[in-house]
């Protein structure tokens, strides 16, 4: 059975646990997990606790979205053989006790997590906010310090437009200062803005579990043409 199929037995991982970040620790590798794998990915689950990041008409907030699917992911991977760590698992902000500044040091604990685990992917799930409603669309942003950043957001971008959005015409997008991480890290890094919470037929899909489901499948499939053009193998 190929790989790909087990995808649709995610349930069946409620068993195995993601390694979480805490706000005082960070996460070490498990190596006894139950699919040992060369593959291996830090999801991001954007804002968080006191960060609701973008709002929605309808007082969606953008922090639940993201932590929704990036759980998805998350499931999605570890099932299909991948060793992943998970940076929030509910709905925190990670900066550490002391910090004064709670959004840079949330910003400094997600970049200090990346730089422990350096051969990682690291996935940030976003959504997308803009002034004109009719805005719509996956689009990937790519980290600006490391090159093969850019072949792994065109292979994510590619599955999601091949994949469920066809009329979808957006590009990947170089990070720029604004996104500090994706333009910091040496990590390959993506940011998926999975759509625009702003446009309320999107957000319909967005809040919707089964488009969720389908949309972090083509993530996780553009995650795994990476893999193969990279010639890595899992197990």
């Amino acid at each position: 059975m190929k790989r790909t199929v087990l995808v649709l037995f995610c349930g069946i991982i409620a068993a195995y646990s993601a390694f979480v970040v805490k706000k005082d620790i960070v996460p070490a590798l498990n190596s006894s997990m139950v699919f040992p794998s060369s593959r291996f990915c830090i999801i991001d689950a954007g804002h968080g606790g006191f960060d609701g990041g973008a709002v929605a008409f309808d007082g969606t907030l953008e922090k639940d979205l993201n932590l929704q699917m990036a759980k998805k992911l998350n499931d999605i991977l570890i099932l299909n053989g991948y060793q992943t760590v998970m940076i929030r698992q509910e709905d925190i902000s990670v900066e550490e006790a002391g910090d004064t500044h709670k959004k840079k040091g949330d910003i400094r604990k997600r970049f200090k997590i990346a730089e422990t685990y350096p051969d990682a992917l690291f996935i940030s799930i976003h959504q997308n906010s803009y002034k004109q409603s009719n805005s719509e669309g996956t689009q990937v942003f790519y980290g600006s310090k490391n090159p093969k950043s850019l072949l792994l957001a065109e292979a994510v971008q590619d599955a999601v437009k091949n994949g469920l959005q066809i009329k979808n015409r957006r590009t990947t997008k170089k990070a720029g200062n604004n996104l500090y991480l994706l333009s910091h890290m040496e990590n390959v890094s993506i940011m998926v803005e999975c759509g625009f919470i702003s446009n309320k037929n999107e957000l319909a899909k967005l809040k919707d579990e089964e488009y969720q489901q389908k949309l972090m499948l083509r993530v996780f499939e553009g995650i795994e043409k990476y893999y193969e053009r990279e010639g890595m193998c899992s197990g």
